[in-house]
């Protein structure tokens, strides 16, 4: 049988000019192969570098908490976007450094906390603590996101809605006149929260301010006023109208 480009079985090839050849598409397949294996190789050889920088340091701990954390932090840091996981909560590279707590080697396992705070922009007084948990040879990075909370902010005195309504409802009662009330007419008036319920913590004043509200409109139900609209009562029963503001 003869092969295009090889000498018959049994047969020595004399010319030196005659080469085996190659279809182009397979020789095209194979550079392509070969070139991105060198990239591939490539880039792993750089991601390694520093994961094996933290490898390295690492190994030369003790299992147990972790003194220098700022030197982990860093090495950590360098090479944070190669954990797979690492990307949950939003936490990138920058989030490491100067703010991990409780460090613990435990091979090959890293352990660590770190404060977030998603709800201080909403208002609330309270950190999140995020857990975190780096193996360092799996190349993967898992988050526990309920692992405790901190107060940071200051926490606002209790209120006693329940006393406040009933003062504001004897106004409403009367109609008496009030900083804390706008009437609109002897059957309508307008609760000016802001006075009567100041604004702090954004979240403590929403709460407090709907319980308020509640509390108001169970004492003057029973009297004919109802709140049509947010901070807005109507007086839509029978009443004494010589109680009503003039």
């Amino acid at each position: 049988m003869w092969y295009h480009g090889f000498p018959q079985h049994g047969c020595v090839d004399r010319n030196p000019s005659v080469k085996p050849s190659i279809p182009a598409e397979i020789h095209a397949a194979v550079s392509v192969e070969v070139s991105s294996g060198a990239l591939r190789m490539g880039q792993m050889s750089e991601e390694r570098l520093e994961l094996r920088q933290l490898r390295e340091y690492l190994s030369t701990l003790p299992p147990g908490p972790i003194a220098e954390a700022e030197r982990v932090e860093t090495l950590l840091a360098a090479c944070w976007d190669d954990f797979a996981g690492s990307g949950q909560s939003r936490t990138d590279a920058s989030k490491l450094r100067g703010r991990t707590e409780e460090m613990m080697w435990s091979p090959p396992c890293l352990t660590f906390k770190i404060e977030r705070h998603p709800g201080t922009v909403h208002g609330s007084v309270y950190a999140q603590l995020h857990k975190w948990t780096v193996n360092v040879d799996d190349r993967r990075a898992e988050v526990n996101e309920f692992a405790g909370r901190r107060v940071v902010g200051k926490k606002d005195k209790p209120l006693k809605v329940k006393s406040l309504a009933e003062e504001i409802a004897g106004l409403i009662k009367r109609g008496e006149p009030s900083p804390r009330l706008c009437w609109k007419s002897q059957s309508k008036v307008r609760l000016e929260i802001k006075k009567i319920i100041p604004t702090t913590n954004k979240e403590t004043t929403a709460s407090r301010r709907k319980r308020f509200r509640e509390a108001l409109q169970g004492v003057l139900s029973p009297i004919g006023w109802r709140m049509t609209t947010v901070n807005t009562f109507e007086r839509t029963g029978s009443g004494d109208s010589a109680d009503l503001h003039q």
